[in-house]
């Protein structure tokens, strides 16, 4: 039966080619390239940061702001792993902006780059409590503090932190998008697990 959790498809993808390349970073002359299997332990050892040192509970809410492509597709997948619910955020959008996606959310934690860290705090410092308490983790020190599982390549369970956590079901909620707020308070709109997955699908199929 067709999966309804795009994470059981890339883990999937990683068992069977780990070697293969699965994402492509070019900055100028500049190219990273990551394989399946990097993508997945990477972003296995950041959920299991998230979830044991940073706290995230099952169905929390996570910022994600990363300037590098490897470092959105490998947050993205670490807070699904960890049956959390993404919440991208622009770097360059206002306080006022970033504020209102982390309220309205009720975002537990944000996920960035390190050299994000300051500036987003420094951003939601003006905001007042509870935002300026927002716990702030970065990529590298997730990746760093999660180390590394042999299990998180090939069968098993999608959940970074054991069996007692049941990977993300296709009802569950997988990221939210929010308007731009042109007309008014920038609103939610929330994406399925199932839903990804069928975009991610049918893209693939226009493109075979």
């Amino acid at each position: 039966m067709e999966t309804e959790c795009i994470l059981q498809a890339i883990r999937a993808q990683a068992a069977a080619q780990p070697d293969a390349p699965a994402v492509l970073h070019v900055d100028g002359a500049a190219r990273l390239s990551y394989s399946y299997g990097r993508l997945i332990r990477d972003a296995y050892a950041t959920a299991r940061h998230l979830r044991s040192s940073a706290g995230l509970a099952k169905d929390g809410v996570v910022g994600l702001l990363s300037d590098e492509a490897p470092g959105v597709v490998i947050g993205f997948l670490a807070i699904a792993m960890a049956c959390g619910v993404v919440v991208p955020l622009d770097p360059g959008a206002p306080e006022a902006r970033l504020a209102a996606l982390l309220e309205d959310s009720a975002a537990s934690l944000v996920l960035c780059d390190a050299s994000w860290v300051a500036p987003i705090r420094s951003k939601l410092r003006s905001a007042g409590e509870p935002l300026s308490m927002l716990h702030m983790v970065a990529l590298e020190t997730a990746l760093a503090g999660g180390g590394e599982s042999g299990s998180a390549v090939g069968g098993g369970s999608c959940s970074a932190v054991g069996d007692e956590w049941s990977p993300p079901s296709g009802s569950s909620l997988c990221h939210l998008i929010y308007t731009s707020g042109s007309t008014g308070r920038p609103k939610a709109v929330a994406v399925r697990h199932a839903a990804l997955h069928a975009y991610c699908a049918a893209k693939l199929r226009a493109h075979a």
